[in-house]
């Protein structure tokens, strides 16, 4: 017998028993050439095949064969490929026919789901495991219902493997498959449950805690309900968590942690601040203990309580979700913890969201550790004793900000050390400082702003430029008065335009929607931006651009104009976003002849073919031109996350 296109079937199936694994292997990879009928018994002959090369292209050959019959119509010869396959799934001694059979069966999807549950009956313990598999990697809903029935099975294995495949099920049937893993959670065969566990933790399902809690005492399922815990939405949950905190110990303790954490980003955040503050001290100190640096613990500095034996993780995950619920804990020590945490980077985010969460008890430790020994080192002093790292104090002056707004009569305290910062050598605090006092700042600082605007480092000269910006806000009367007197001195020209873009630009509320001006700038006000623009340094000459394209609008265009060829590429980058979000402000309708030269000025860019410049001009290109570079922290508040001013 022989195919259309001359391959023999008495060929092929000389060459499959050929003793050379290539040439059977060649022979497999022909198979897809025959018609279903012809090539059923050659391809099971394939699928056994001793060598793995020839077994694997005989499946993708099995595969192939079956979607050429389904696309042709030819449902008799996909039935009878089917039921040859599936008989290569009764007992035998033949794993890898079996284990073949199943990949071709598996790859077919749902036309070939009835007919595997159809041989459910007649298969032995590992046929009826194969059959599940595939079912389950057919990736069809439509698999449910035999795997569900197969969960009834009197072989373990057969069962363990059903809630597997009917876990791998969920991204198709998520409902349905939930419902079916929790009740398989009340199997009575573990493996049957933790592999059920398993499957609605990779669907973040929340089961009932009614069916997680009793699993929690089995060591063995422990891990995995925990994480489940973790998933639960009852209010139940958060206690029997806490509870166990107090016994936990290694492994057991850190996956307790990990859960508490979990809850507290959701619905269940207060009962878990509720069970934790009603657990009593034990709990607190094990948490801060289980935060703390492990050098400390060598060096005693902590006292070990008699049930302690310590995580046995010491990662930096499991110290920063310690420290966190230590503080939430309000428990002994967790200040102390959590500024000391402040001198390892990799756990400041956490630090600092502890310390906000213990509120104002926070703030006399904070202080006390920037105003005190270690803290005045920071600012040249030279003391005899291990200061501050940087990055502990450029993170304690953040914390401070956002604490002491919950403690007003505390703010002159504050604003001392702010204003100490500010001396520190360190480019990183004084950075932090500046930051703080745009915050904090009264009317005396618009002068230091100023000053520190054209005479700091510069980093915190560019942060200088913001806090100016928005002390100016706060206090438009003082800033009015200093402006007037810095538009006479060229050493000033930068801050007297950081001031009059705050003055007289139209202000950006909250929404993105826009209001005008907070005071009307003066002919001679506007006459200065010109002036600075061409005149003053470079970092003035961009200010100068920045403002006046803010506060004059279209009447800027030709300063813009002038300003894309200034010899200094910062003044020039500085103009062409001035241009670009001019631009995007005019209506053409209502200002034909201005959006015209906007447009013009633009095509000029673009005949540049400056991709800096083109770039810069971009509508939605972010504006930069006053930020310092990157900082490693900033201030935390835990409903609105990182913020700079």
């Amino acid at each position: 017998m022989s195919v259309p296109d001359g391959i023999s079937v008495a060929v092929l199936g000389e060459e499959l028993l050929a003793p050379d694994a290539e040439v059977r292997r060649l022979a497999a990879v022909r198979l897809p050439a025959l018609e279903a009928r012809s090539a059923a018994s050659l391809l099971l002959l394939a699928l056994g095949d001793a060598d793995w090369r020839v077994r694997k292209d005989a499946t993708l050959a099995g595969q192939e064969l079956l979607a050429a019959a389904a696309d042709r119509g030819d449902l008799g010869g996909e039935a009878l490929l089917l039921e040859a396959l599936v008989e290569a799934l009764r007992p035998g001694d033949n794993v890898g026919l079996r284990n073949a059979t199943i990949d071709v069966l598996a790859g077919h999807g749902r036309a070939a789901i009835d007919i595997i549950a159809g041989t459910f009956p007649h298969l032995d313990a590992d046929g009826r495991k194969l059959a599940v598999e595939a079912l389950g990697r057919t990736g069809d809903p439509q698999a449910l219902g035999p795997l569900t029935a197969a969960l009834s099975d009197r072989d373990d294995n057969v069962r363990h493997a059903a809630v597997e495949a009917i876990a791998a099920l969920g991204p198709g049937a998520p409902e349905q498959v939930v419902e079916v893993l929790t009740r398989a959670l009340s199997d009575e065969d573990r493996l049957v449950q933790l592999t059920a566990l398993h499957g609605l933790n990779a669907l973040e399902a929340s089961a009932p805690w009614s069916k997680i809690q009793p699993l929690l005492s089995d060591p063995m399922l422990r891990p995995a309900a925990l994480e489940a815990a973790a998933l639960a939405e009852s209010p139940e949950a958060p206690a029997a968590l806490v509870n166990a905190l107090a016994t936990g110990r290694g492994r057991a303790f850190a996956q307790i942690v990990g859960a508490l954490s979990r809850l507290i980003g959701g619905p269940l955040a207060d009962h878990v601040v509720e069970a934790l503050r009603s657990a009593g001290p034990d709990v607190g100190v094990r948490l801060t203990r289980a935060a703390a640096d492990p050098a400390r613990h060598e060096a005693g500095a902590l006292v070990e309580p008699p049930s302690w034996r310590g995580p046995s993780s010491s990662s930096l995950e499991l110290r920063g979700q310690a420290l966190v619920l230590a503080a939430l804990a309000d428990a002994p020590g967790a200040v102390e913890a959590a500024v000391d945490a402040l001198a390892e980077p990799a756990l400041a985010e956490p630090a600092q969201r502890a310390l906000v969460s213990l509120g104002p008890r926070a703030l006399g430790e904070v202080l006390g550790r920037l105003s005190g020994p270690a803290g005045r080192l920071l600012t040249g002093v030279v003391i005899d004793v291990d200061p501050l790292e940087p990055e502990q104090a450029a993170a304690l002056l953040d914390v401070a900000v956002v604490l002491v707004e919950d403690e007003s009569e505390r703010i002159g305290e504050v604003q001392a050390v702010v204003h100490g910062a500010l001396r520190s050598p360190s480019t990183l605090v004084a950075t932090s400082a500046v930051y703080a006092l745009a915050k904090l700042g009264q009317e005396e600082d618009l002068r230091l702003m100023a000053e520190q605007s054209v005479e700091a480092s510069l980093p915190v000269a560019c942060a200088a430029e913001r806090a100016l910006a928005a002390l100016s806000a706060l206090h438009p009367g003082a800033a009015r008065s200093l402006v007037r007197e810095m538009m006479h001195d060229p050493s000033r020209y930068l801050p007297a335009a950081v001031v009059l873009e705050a003055l007289g630009a139209p202000q950006v509320l909250p929404g993105g929607q826009r209001r005008g001006p907070s005071s009307a700038l003066e002919v001679d006000e506007l006459s200065f931006l010109t002036h600075a623009a061409a005149t003053g340094d470079a970092r003035a000459r961009c200010a100068a651009v920045l403002a006046s394209a803010a506060v004059s609008g279209a009447d800027s265009l030709e300063l813009l104009a002038a300003a894309l060829a200034d010899e200094e590429r910062e003044v020039q980058l500085a103009a062409a976003r001035a241009l670009g979000r001019l631009r995007a402000n005019l209506d053409p309708a209502v200002t034909p002849a201005v959006a015209a030269r906007a447009e013009e000025l633009l095509d000029l860019l673009g005949q540049s073919r400056d991709v800096e410049l083109l770039a810069a001009a971009a509508p939605c290109a972010p504006d930069v031109s006053g930020l310092p570079p990157s900082r490693a922290r900033a201030s935390w508040r835990p409903s609105e996350g990182p913020s700079s001013p």
